[in-house]
């Protein structure tokens, strides 16, 4: 096993059962979502570490969490790091993990934002593991608005 101490500190709760092992000259983290060993990267850390979030204190089901879904944009084939889909199968929650020494700057919102062109969903969360940014989109009004605090799966907003 790896210590843990090794990955940086984030501004989410630790998971309690993590898994992380070196193997073929490289640290992997048991994802017990996808049910299988992916390699740890700075943003799989934050990735693993919001899902247990989402899920554990903020209720979201856990049947309904998508990784790395992808999506075509135009021509260019992209990748979105999670989606919580709802009672529905529509998309809920579109959710872009970056590496912590990554700074939330306008290109990561337009990324999120070009993602969200293709799935629609009526909240959207950008999040380095430090800096957390919540926000809902305001169809009539053609604007994103942003929240105090991500909500609860069951918060009607």
């Amino acid at each position: 096993m790896v210590p843990i101490a090794r990955f940086p500190r984030l501004n989410l709760p630790k998971i309690s059962d993590i898994q992380i092992f070196q193997a073929e000259k490289k640290t992997w983290i048991w994802d017990d979502f996808r049910k299988k060993r992916v390699v740890l990267t700075p943003e799989e850390w934050v990735r693993q570490h919001v899902a247990h979030f989402l899920i554990q204190e903020k209720k979201y089901p856990k049947g309904r969490l998508i990784f790395e879904r992808q999506i075509k944009l135009g021509k260019i084939l992209f990748r979105v790091d999670l989606l919580f889909l709802d009672e529905h199968l529509k998309p809920a929650l579109l959710v872009e993990c970056k590496a912590p020494h990554i700074a939330i700057e306008q290109k990561v919102f337009d990324q999120l934002a070009n993602y969200d062109m293709v799935l629609t969903a009526p909240l959207l969360l950008i999040t380095n593991g430090i800096q957390h940014f919540c926000f809902k989109k305001s169809v009539a009004d053609k604007k994103y608005l942003f929240l105090q605090e991500i909500p609860d799966y069951t918060d009607k907003i």
